[in-house]
């Protein structure tokens, strides 16, 4: 993906956003993205190769973390759906 590619996906988004980074593809901890370029910062554009580099600033957070209301909804469905299947298991 280019900056240009980034730029036009990201446009389509609210500017208040913010932005975390996952660890994997299956989200088992997320990191922040802090303000700022460079050595102090997570933002880091090498200008030999073209390429900017979001570097991770804070581990470790939690889905429940970053997202408390989705999370909430994520759980109260997986709820549902064991209290479902537990009562299909009895009618059984």
């Amino acid at each position: 993906m280019t900056i240009g590619e980034l730029i036009t996906k990201l446009q389509e988004l609210p500017l208040n956003g913010q932005v975390f980074l996952s660890s994997d593809e299956e989200g088992n901890s997320y990191s922040s993205v802090e303000n700022g370029w460079g050595y102090d910062g997570s933002l880091s554009f090498h200008k030999e190769d073209n390429v900017l580099l979001i570097i991770p600033w804070s581990e470790g957070l939690e889905w429940e973390d970053i997202c408390p209301k989705q999370a909430k909804k994520d759980n109260q469905w997986v709820e549902e759906e064991m209290e479902r299947s537990k009562n299909a298991q009895s009618e059984a």
